[in-house]
């Protein structure tokens, strides 16, 4: 009796055991933490509402560090781009109205974008620059700009996008335009060929109806990216 009951012990943890296992997928099985982790944060962002989206986003701040995320993390990325176009490129609407207008999760999906770097965070910023209508979230994509993890590419693409989304503002803010100013200043080099562009921008600004902080630093930038002392 005692044998028997042993017997079904056992069986019965195999069981459960066996069970646990087969709950998951294969394909969950297989994936390392850090990437079921960031599959399951893509569904949530994808399903869920603003709230939801934006601690997504916390979560992945403040653990960016101690998980080290970086540009290998596709899903990370495929997740980022999708928030940093939510309502800009990525319209819902309902109704005939849009419910997804949400620029501040596609400011805080830029934060992160930044610290990412590389190619691909590059060209999901300038996409976004290209189609949000937002100053306070073009902005945001130009600080992105500055950091040292975002490299402008051989034709200048990240340049262009700014010269030609200040040429289609009308009345862009005053904090728009000195992030302008900070990340053409950090992009710009004197052998681009949309060097001369640059200046013209910049020239423009230091002679707009701006205030005198924002003209003094079109001149100050003027002056640091042609080597004028």
């Amino acid at each position: 009796m005692r044998n028997i009951s042993r017997f079904t012990v056992i069986i019965t943890l195999f069981c459960l055991i066996g069970g646990f296992a087969f709950s998951q997928t294969l394909e969950e099985q297989l994936l390392n933490p850090k990437e079921l982790k960031l599959r399951t944060y893509y569904y949530q962002a994808s399903a869920g509402n603003r709230e939801m989206k934006l601690m997504v986003l916390q979560n992945i701040t403040n653990e960016f560090d101690d998980e080290k995320y970086s540009t290998d993390d596709k899903t990370l990325l495929d997740l980022l781009s999708n928030l940093a176009q939510e309502g800009s490129l990525r319209v819902v609407y309902e109704n005939g109205r849009k419910i997804n207008d949400f620029p501040e999760v596609r400011r805080e999906a830029i934060k992160v974008l930044a610290k990412v770097g590389g190619d691909e965070a590059r060209n999901i910023l300038i996409d976004s620059l290209l189609t949000d209508k937002n100053d306070t979230v073009r902005a945001e994509i130009c600080i992105a700009f500055e950091s040292d993890n975002i490299m402008d590419n051989a034709n200048g693409d990240a340049l262009n996008a700014i010269v030609h989304v200040y040429r289609k503002t009308y009345r862009p803010t005053e904090n728009f335009v000195f992030a302008i100013i900070n990340a053409v200043k950090k992009l710009a080099k004197p052998n681009q060929p949309n060097f001369s562009d640059v200046i013209s921008l910049l020239s423009d600004i230091q002679m707009g109806n701006y205030s005198r902080k924002i003209r003094s630093e079109a001149l100050k930038a003027i002056n640091d990216i042609s080597g004028i002392k």
